[in-house]
């Protein structure tokens, strides 16, 4: 009988914030998001990397776009209603945010601290790459 996955995540998931830019604190850069273990086996996703980003508004009746705040926290997402992916992918489409730095996700052996080099940018994908590169290790003799 096969070992089941298990799944630690950080208190600040939700389905509806997988995106690595709502898990990203720029003082930190190495954020803890979650663990995927299966027996002895462990790997760490955290979200890596600075973010920047410009938001912006229009002026009336106007195209002119006039920048109104800078994000380099995910915390920061909420001053602009921005709280879910959906806000976020909306406020890019409208040009009303402007990417200069983006964070991602990457999976760390627990044990040795090595990257496995994985770059994404969803939480749920990043678990599902952890519980492959799992089975994967497990299955070396």
């Amino acid at each position: 009988m096969s070992e089941l996955l298990e799944v630690r995540r950080s208190e600040y998931y939700s389905p509806s914030r997988r995106k690595s830019e709502f898990y990203s604190d720029s003082r930190n850069r190495h954020v803890w998001v979650a663990s995927v273990f299966q027996g002895e086996k462990k790997i760490d996703i955290f979200c890596d990397g600075p973010m920047e980003a410009t938001m912006y508004k229009f002026a009336p009746e106007s195209v002119e776009k006039i920048e109104i705040g800078k994000i380099r926290f995910a915390g920061d997402f909420e001053q602009y209603g921005i709280k879910t992916d959906k806000d976020l992918d909306k406020a890019y489409e409208e040009e009303r945010l402007e990417w200069h730095d983006v964070p991602y996700f990457d999976l760390y052996d627990s044990e040795t601290g090595e990257s496995y080099e994985f770059i994404g940018w969803d939480v749920d994908e990043a678990i599902l790459i952890a519980g492959e590169v799992i089975a994967e290790l497990r299955s070396r003799p």
